[in-house]
């Protein structure tokens, strides 16, 4: 074997090496991502839970808050009933004193009507 022979072999024996270390990385860069592509699914999924979970409570306190606004709405409606009843009673009774008040002198004038008699 001549030099060249052994440099052409060396030669070829690096590139080989070299090719197989290429392939050995391609090879694992899909291992690599396949990796990566299961940790992150594996993070999604350890925080969805809980956020799902925050969701579910969030939603019943929303709905206990709906019902509390529509028991006050319906309190409120009550009351403001309540108010205009008392209000219009207040107007029946301001009428019935007025329709009671005698005038001083019609005090007078009635005393002295009573003494004549």
């Amino acid at each position: 074997m001549t030099v060249t022979w052994a440099t052409t072999i060396v030669g070829l024996l690096g590139t080989l090496s070299g090719i197989a270390a290429l392939v050995g990385v391609l090879v694992n860069r899909k291992k690599l991502r396949a990796d990566a592509a299961d940790v992150i699914t594996d993070t999604a999924l350890t925080l969805v839970e809980p956020l799902q979970k925050r969701v579910r409570q969030l939603e019943d306190r929303v709905e206990e808050l709906e019902q509390e606004k529509r028991r006050s709405a319906a309190r409120e409606h009550e009351l403001e009933q309540e108010l205009a009843d008392k209000r219009a009673e207040l107007v029946r009774l301001k009428r019935l004193i007025n329709d009671l008040t005698v005038s001083r002198d019609d005090l007078i004038d009635l005393a002295k009507s009573d003494t004549t008699t």
